[in-house]
């Protein structure tokens, strides 16, 4: 029923001469409304990881999000793409020294914004990386 008082209004023969796809995320101007959403250890996929992805989405105009378990520093994908928008998204470590330190760290390299996980209290039991010690 929730859906019942939406409805779809098509716009046809407008003006199509002039289209843009940019906008704004959080004050900052964006290509378009794409993000990269966080995603760790992406050089465990490929040497380049983290800096191919921010150098990647810098160029098209859009926003990267550094994980937390990045295998590149802050500093590092910073330095990569010093011009494009980037986020950095936090766990909350019961070390609020080494979560405050993550902080500063990525304010001082012009990260805009944090995205904060607070779905994780506990991690789940990895029987691969228990048996891969």
């Amino acid at each position: 029923k929730s859906f019942l008082r939406l409805r779809l209004r098509p716009r046809v023969l407008r003006d199509v001469s002039r289209v843009s796809t940019e906008t704004t995320i959080l004050g900052s101007r964006i290509a378009f409304p794409i993000c990269a959403a966080p995603t760790a250890m992406q050089r465990m996929a490929h040497p380049d990881g983290e800096i191919a992805t921010t150098k990647a989405l810098s160029s098209l105009g859009t926003c990267t999000t550094l994980s937390s378990w990045s295998t590149t520093s802050i500093e590092d994908v910073a330095r990569a793409a010093p011009d494009g928008l980037r986020w950095f998204q936090l766990y909350v470590y019961s070390d609020r020294v080494a979560t405050v330190d993550l902080i500063r760290r990525a304010e001082s390299r012009g990260y805009k914004a944090l995205a904060l996980t607070v779905d994780t209290p506990v991690l789940g039991r990895r029987y691969d990386d228990v048996r891969n010690r």
